[in-house]
């Protein structure tokens, strides 16, 4: 029959409730159903920025040039602005602090 082989028995109620049940349980199946696609991107991006951030020893104005970057591709519509507001509270930036190039 090759590859795709024909199935002959049907499978029973009990049989079909163990495999759905066995690949529930399944750590990624839960975390994929939990947390969505957005999500889970934002926490990458993130992740890499902080990365980023430390290896260039958390410099102040690293940090600036992040948010700014992400501002840039939100009116643009490239990133949702959410992620450049998660980025302000996960950098801790006061969004109302004058900016001292045009102060």
């Amino acid at each position: 029959m090759g590859l795709a082989q024909r199935v002959t028995t049907s499978w029973s109620p009990a049989q079909i409730h163990d495999t759905v049940a066995a690949i529930v349980r399944e750590p990624e199946f839960a975390r994929s159903g939990r947390e969505s696609l957005l999500g889970r991107f934002v926490r990458y991006v993130l992740a890499k920025i902080r990365d980023l951030l430390s290896h260039y020893r958390g410099s102040p104005s690293a940090r600036y040039i992040v948010v700014a970057a992400l501002s840039a591709l939100a009116r643009e519509k490239v990133i949702h602005p959410g992620i450049v507001q998660q980025a302000i509270k996960t950098f801790n930036i006061n969004p109302d602090k004058p900016n001292p190039a045009i102060s």
